[in-house]
């Protein structure tokens, strides 16, 4: 499943998370945890734009995936958790692999899948852009930085 949701190259037409992203993800977790101020990949900084973009999508991907699995396990409650996760996956990284539960599913539980195969071919950047609408004007207002304590 992880192999599926992960693994297309930037200028493929393959769903899922891209790797680059993927790499971007993990750039930002060795730099947290090592305490940088830079994203490092390849002696090249990434910028603090792309990071968050990636973490946007990575973020969004897994959230969206875990929401629709859930959804379905309570309508199809007679199916594995394990077999619907697998579904919902390559549905959103529009892979094709089944574990032929689609025939047994509810109309609603295959209209949630097919939304899922959309979205996942539209994919998770575009859709965001649409609705954030980033037609609306950029803020000029910068907030005094807070200090809030994480751990």
């Amino acid at each position: 499943m992880i192999l599926m949701s992960i693994g297309a190259a930037p200028g493929s037409t393959a769903g899922g998370i891209k790797v680059t992203t993927i790499a971007l993800v993990f750039v930002f977790i060795r730099s947290v945890l090592k305490g940088d101020e830079d994203y490092v990949l390849f002696k090249r900084r990434a910028p603090l734009r792309l990071i968050k973009k990636a973490l946007v999508i990575f973020i969004v991907f897994f959230v969206l995936i875990a929401l629709l699995s859930l959804i379905l396990m309570l309508q199809e409650n007679y199916l594995r958790p394990i077999t619907v996760v697998f579904e919902v996956i390559s549905a959103f990284a529009t892979v094709g692999l089944s574990l032929d539960i689609m025939p047994d599913l509810s109309l609603a539980g295959k209209i949630y899948v097919i939304i899922a195969m959309l979205r996942g071919r539209i994919g998770i950047l575009t859709v965001l852009i649409v609705m954030v609408n980033p037609i609306a004007k950029k803020k000029n207002i910068k907030y005094p930085e807070g200090r809030i304590l994480v751990g």
